[in-house]
């Protein structure tokens, strides 16, 4: 008798745990996600976690689904994945102006900052969204906290992105937009190499200089770059600006002034 004895109590041990377990998961606070009731696995950063409806439906681009779950709960437009995205970081990635733009009339914060120190900025220009972006720097998003690795990273994605725009805005807020970027590249530099020739223009306005060039980065000046990549249009606008095809001495570096204006 004892083998069925010890089989009843392992019955009784697993029908408690799993009333437990039933018990804590409706305890659970209905967020973005809804934690285990096992230890957690460690997922880059963080825990092992149950999809609830918002991520599901977030993963899915599925905007109606996520109006309505989130119109049911007022509280989810502020609720996080487990890497600290929230639904518009989400809707920023993917693009999508009206559903951002309705989540920020819903009480969404624009300027919320997620692990490694991305934001719905970032992770928009990241992605080419520039129509996002747009519409984000318009609404008050903070351009000097859009990426963990550097001050000037949106600058350089638009300067490459060819947007103009952008940059103007940028620069009306505030954002130095001569400044180098990590590797020491330029905004004129930048352009000149993807060769958009009218922000190398804007660039020449903001007091950049034709021999700008990337000081950590080897030694090529905006012209040099632009010839290298075969952008002629761009040379000749340069050269015609004092730019020269000789390679400097010593690393170039940044010139410009603070930008003024728009």
């Amino acid at each position: 008798h004892y083998p069925l004895r010890r089989q009843r109590q392992m019955c009784i041990r697993d029908s408690t745990r799993a009333g437990a377990a039933a018990a804590a998961r409706s305890r659970a606070p209905s967020g973005y996600h809804r934690p285990k009731t096992k230890e957690p696995v460690p997922q880059y950063g963080g825990w092992d976690h149950e999809q609830s409806d918002l991520e599901r439906a977030l993963n899915a681009e599925d905007w109606p689904q996520v109006r309505a779950i989130i119109e049911a709960d007022p509280a989810l437009t502020s609720s996080t994945s487990w890497r600290g995205s929230t639904p518009i970081m989400e809707a920023a990635r993917a693009g999508n102006v009206e559903m951002v733009t309705w989540l920020l009339a819903h009480g969404a914060d624009v300027n919320h900052k997620a692990e490694p120190g991305t934001t719905a900025l970032s992770e928009a220009a990241l992605m080419s969204r520039w129509d996002v972006v747009y519409t984000l720097l318009r609404n008050g998003a903070d351009p000097t906290v859009s990426a963990a690795s550097g001050y000037n990273d949106i600058v350089q994605m638009a300067a490459r992105g060819g947007e103009l725009n952008v940059l103007r805005e940028l620069n009306k807020l505030g954002v130095d937009l001569t400044r180098a970027a990590g590797d020491g590249t330029t905004l004129i530099v930048a352009a000149a190499g993807a060769g958009h020739l009218e922000i190398v223009r804007y660039a020449l306005e903001l007091g950049q200089s034709a021999n700008d060039g990337r000081a950590l980065v080897g030694s090529h000046t905006a012209t040099l770059e632009a010839a290298n990549r075969g952008h002629f249009e761009v040379v000749s606008e340069l050269l015609a600006r004092g730019g020269t095809l000789r390679q400097p001495a010593t690393p170039a570096r940044g010139s410009g002034e603070p930008a003024q204006g728009g």
